[in-house]
């Protein structure tokens, strides 16, 4: 889970610069288009790999709180409730940081070429 995190803080690091400068018209090379589009479309790719570890993680988590509510085990049960909130958490700073590359993408789409 902390992946999610130093990801989305990479992210933020890499994209801010390019999203700020993004409203000015920028033409780049067809070349230079074709990386930044391949680029988005392999972090799409990880985007969905992280996704389905993310939902498997959660199903484990919410079985795992089952079991713990089922034996009486009050403490874990409180510390994965603690758990689940810490991710939903996270989640929600994962989902802003890939709302804000997915803007970038469209402005790479939006690119003009100057060849």
């Amino acid at each position: 889970m902390k992946t999610y995190l130093t990801a989305a803080m990479a992210l933020a690091v890499l994209v801010t610069p390019t999203l700020a400068s993004a409203q000015e018209p920028r033409t780049v090379t067809s070349a230079e288009k074709q990386r930044l589009i391949a680029e988005a479309q392999e972090h799409n790719r990880a985007l969905a790999e992280r996704e389905k570890t993310f939902y498997a993680s959660q199903q484990r988590l919410q079985q795992q709180l089952k079991e713990a509510r089922a034996s009486g085990d009050n403490t874990r049960y409180a510390e994965l409730q603690k758990q689940a909130q810490e991710n939903d958490q996270q989640r929600e700073r994962q989902r802003a940081a890939n709302a804000e590359y997915q803007q970038h993408i469209k402005n790479v789409y939006a690119l003009k070429t100057k060849d």
